[in-house]
């Protein structure tokens, strides 16, 4: 949910070549959220005491209290990996990070992965025909 408004923040903000104008950002957005693979997750009771835990265990303070919040919510909805190019996330040990930069041999192994064998997440996950909603 957090994801959304900063998707929108840093693709019109002028500083960021090329920039979009706000309609362009909700269109894509509207396209993303149209994907039956995709599932907005949203805080739950549960949220506090894990941004909390992760603030500490990932030492965050200033803008990088935005990435616990984000690093919480994965985990609140047991998300284990996370597609990102921010380096920040991998100060959260609940999460396996992956990268776009990774071969793509590397990316469908990690799939094996325990995610107690590395520190990362990846939030989007290609899902197979038989797949149920439970994360």
């Amino acid at each position: 949910m957090f994801c959304i408004g900063e998707f929108v923040r840093i693709t019109t903000h002028r500083r960021f070549r090329p920039a979009v104008d706000h309609s362009q950002a909700l269109e894509a957005i509207d396209a993303l959220l149209d994907s039956p693979s995709v599932r907005l997750l949203a805080p739950t009771p549960l949220h506090w005491p894990l941004l909390r835990e992760a603030i500490g265990s990932g030492e965050t303070s200033g803008n990088l209290v935005f990435d616990a919040e984000i690093a919480a919510l994965c985990r609140e909805h047991g998300v284990e990996r996370i597609l990102t190019e921010d380096r920040d996330f991998g100060r959260f040990p609940f999460l396996f990070t992956v990268s776009l930069a990774d071969e793509p041999a590397s990316l469908s192994s990690l799939r094996a992965l325990p995610p107690q064998s590395t520190r990362a997440t990846r939030l989007y996950q290609p899902r197979s025909p038989s797949y149920t909603g439970a994360p």
